[in-house]
């Protein structure tokens, strides 16, 4: 019995060490958490540490699921991509040692039209220093 148990206890250590070793973190490329309508963006689950090759699984709350791989690529985003996404890792070697869940991260995919405000600000402010560079310039008188 104490063979056993130290095999098991060896065993739990293991089970441990694996899943703080390979904790896996979701990103967001660009890292932007808000998007617009028709933009792409990929979901990337990044698990490091080891030589392990991994499966991946997601879970989201979007109404479209991601593959069972490490990058979601989304083009031409739409609302039903906006969501919390989370992703585990499954040992390739050994179908039941698997990583915990990573945090969640979550994506807003928001309509076009605010994209298009934000847009005629940049340009409205663009042309303010412009304005502006411009005055200096006039302004300007070499002595």
């Amino acid at each position: 019995t104490l063979n056993t148990c130290w095999t098991h206890a060896e065993h739990m250590l293991n089970t441990c060490w694996t899943h703080a070793e390979h904790m896996p973190v979701v990103t967001l490329h660009p890292n932007w958490s808000e998007i617009y309508r028709g933009e792409t963006i990929t979901v990337r689950c990044e698990i490091h540490g080891g030589d392990t090759e991994w499966d991946y699984e997601w879970e989201t709350n979007s109404i479209r699921k991601p593959p069972n791989q490490n990058e979601y690529r989304i083009r031409s985003a739409s609302s039903s991509n906006s969501g919390n996404y989370r992703c585990k890792g499954r040992m390739k070697s050994s179908q039941h040692e698997t990583t915990e869940w990573s945090d969640s991260v979550t994506l807003t995919v928001s309509d076009s039209k605010s994209y298009l405000l934000r847009l005629l600000f940049f340009r409205k402010s663009l042309q303010r220093v412009f304005i502006k560079w411009l005055q200096l310039c006039l302004t300007w008188s070499p002595d």
